[in-house]
C-alpha cells in the first residue's frame, strides 16, 4: 500500500470518528434536555414529603389502637399492627407517600418497624413496640440513617425522650 493512500484511509477514518463523536454529544444533550425538562414538571420526592398532611379522620367508635387518631403514618401503623402476625410485611403502606415494613421477630406479635417517609430507600424512623404497649420511636432527622431523636407514645401523644 501506497503512503498516499495509507494516509488518506487515516484522514477518513479520523473524520469519520469525529463526526460520530460530535453525533453521539448531541444526542446525549438531547437526552439531558428532555431529562432535565421532565424533572422540572414533576416534584422530587424530597418535596413530596414536605407537603402537608391531609386531617385524619376521626378512628373508629371501640378503635382498640391508641395510634388510629393520629397522623396519617400513625394510622397506617394502627392498620399494619392489626393485620395478623407473621414474620414480616414489606410495604404495608402501599400506594401511600411513605413505605412502612413491620417486623415480628417472635412470631406472636409485632416488635418493631421502619418507616421511610419520602421512599428514598433510606429509613426515616424506627418503631418499637413493647410487650406492655409501649411504643418508642427513633428519628432520623437529615434522612442518613443517623438516629439522633427518640420519642414514646403516650395518652397525650408522642412526647420527646431524652
Amino acid at each position: 500500500m501506497k503512503y498516499t493512500t495509507f494516509r488518506s484511509l487515516i484522514i477518513v477514518a479520523g473524520l469519520g470518528l469525529t463526526g460520530l463523536g460530535f453525533w453521539q454529544c448531541s444526542r446525549c444533550a438531547a437526552h439531558r434536555d428532555a431529562d432535565d425538562q421532565r424533572s422540572a414538571t414533576q416534584p422530587s420526592p424530597r418535596s413530596v414529603a414536605a407537603v402537608p398532611e391531609p386531617p385524619v379522620a376521626p378512628p373508629p367508635a371501640g378503635a382498640s389502637d391508641p395510634l388510629a387518631a393520629g397522623t396519617p403514618v400513625d394510622v397506617a401503623m394502627a392498620s399494619a399492627r392489626a393485620r395478623p402476625v407473621q414474620s414480616k410485611i414489606k410495604d404495608a403502606s402501599k400506594g401511600m407517600a411513605f413505605k412502612i415494613n413491620i417486623y415480628s421477630d417472635d412470631g406472636s406479635r409485632w416488635n418493631r418497624a421502619k418507616i421511610d417517609l419520602d421512599r428514598d430507600d433510606h429509613w426515616d424512623e424506627k418503631w418499637t413496640f413493647g410487650s406492655d404497649g409501649s411504643i418508642e420511636k427513633k428519628v432520623a432527622p437529615n434522612d442518613d440513617d443517623s438516629y439522633s431523636l427518640k420519642f414514646a407514645f403516650g395518652t397525650d401523644g408522642w412526647r420527646p425522650l431524652p
